[in-house]
């Protein structure tokens, strides 16, 4: 199974998406159709199960909602989103769906929405295959190469501990100012993996929520796991939902994904 595709949910959204099967590494663009209009980067991981288990493939993503193509800003280009799911095939088919638990984080206010916080969706993608030679845009370079780039002063840099369990550390570090990559490490486990993703980087003063949302794959566990939240500049501490994935079979879709929000302290 592969989740490199065109992908349409039902708001008519669009994302494209490229996969290197042998690190999981996913890479793409988001169109919405919803709010504001643009075009916005993805990142995540997928786990591949063998052909033989029947399971789905398990993938987290993240969006930075600051459009790409330039433009009038507005509130919510200081958002992002963190996504979790599997992406299942149809009984007796080729056909694959995209089952995912949409977590977006509002930092700042904006028209029709009560207030800032984390929203949660459940959304599901059809897919239009896109050719094998589609290759990752340029701006998202493989995560090994991102690692090697110093890292940019930034707020969200630095290692921050779980308060609900301290045997998880998350550190992160800038590494994009443009596009607001963020690379580091996650230990969760008793095992650490790479994380990649977004914070906001356009910060200016209208809110003190700095955004973030990255996605690491679990290879000990089988699972992904999507984080995304917010840094409050004025407590310090870092709020994030976690979205925990795992492929299952077609029938048990609906326990694919936990929930739980933790809360992190600079270490």
């Amino acid at each position: 199974m592969s989740i490199a595709g065109t992908w349409v949910n039902s708001y008519g959204s669009e994302m494209i998406l490229t996969q290197d099967p042998s690190s999981g590494w996913l890479a793409g663009t988001y169109q919405s159709t919803t709010g504001s209009s643009g075009q916005y980067n993805v990142l995540g991981y997928a786990l591949n199960p063998p052909p033989t288990t029947g399971l789905g493939e398990a993938f987290a993503i993240s969006i930075f909602w600051h459009s790409t193509e330039g433009g009038t800003g507005d509130p919510s280009w200081h958002w992002v989103s963190g996504l979790g799911g599997q992406a299942v095939l149809g009984p007796g088919t080729s056909s694959v769906t995209l089952n995912l638990i949409h977590c977006m984080v509002a930092t700042s206010n904006f028209p029709g929405l009560a207030a800032p916080g984390s929203y949660l969706d459940k959304l599901v993608y059809q897919s239009t295959p896109i050719a094998a030679t589609a290759t990752i845009p340029s701006a998202l370079a493989r995560p090994a190469l991102r690692r090697a780039l110093a890292a940019v002063s930034n707020p969200i840099n630095g290692s921050w501990t779980c308060q609900q369990d301290s045997t998880i550390v998350l550190t992160v570090s800038l590494t994009d100012q443009q596009f607001g990559m963020v690379s580091g490490t996650l230990s969760y486990g008793g095992s650490t993996y790479a994380v990649n993703g977004f914070t906001d980087t356009y910060m200016d003063g209208s809110t003190s929520l700095q955004s973030l949302a990255v996605v690491a794959r679990l290879d000990a566990l089988n699972m992904v796991v999507s984080l995304a939240g917010s840094l409050d500049n004025g407590t310090g501490l870092v709020t994030l939902t976690k979205l925990l994935n795992s492929g299952t079979a077609n029938d048990a879709t609906y326990v694919q994904t936990t929930v739980d929000k933790l809360t992190f302290a600079r270490k």
